[in-house]
């Protein structure tokens, strides 16, 4: 019976840790819809299981990853002809991104 209880303990504790990811789970989204086309998105920390973030841009908008903390540029590019997504990896503070362009530019976690 004690086995069966313990058994019954450990897979709550391993789901509960499954589910614990999407705890963590941010976005922003920043949209250029007027001149000067310019915009920044809010700060979102790198997942802390992969050490990632995710980054999402219209066609042809110009943008950079910044570390909100140092200011350090960790990335930058332009969205292709149909947009660009992109996973950044080796991450482990609060990042943000400047865009510059008609669209817009989004920043997650998940």
């Amino acid at each position: 019976m004690s086995s069966f209880i313990n058994r019954g303990l450990l897979m709550a504790t391993v789901a509960a840790l499954l589910a614990a990811p999407s705890a963590f789970a941010a976005s922003n989204t920043c949209k250029m819809a007027k001149e000067p086309w310019k915009c920044t998105t809010q700060s979102v920390p790198a997942n802390p299981q992969g050490n990632f973030v995710h980054i999402d841009v219209s066609p042809r908008v110009k943008y950079k990853v910044y570390d909100s903390k140092n200011g350090a540029m960790v990335h930058s590019g332009r969205g292709g002809w149909t947009g660009t997504r992109k996973t950044i990896t080796g991450l482990y503070g609060k990042y943000h991104v400047k865009a510059e362009g008609p669209g817009f530019v989004t920043i997650n976690n998940n």
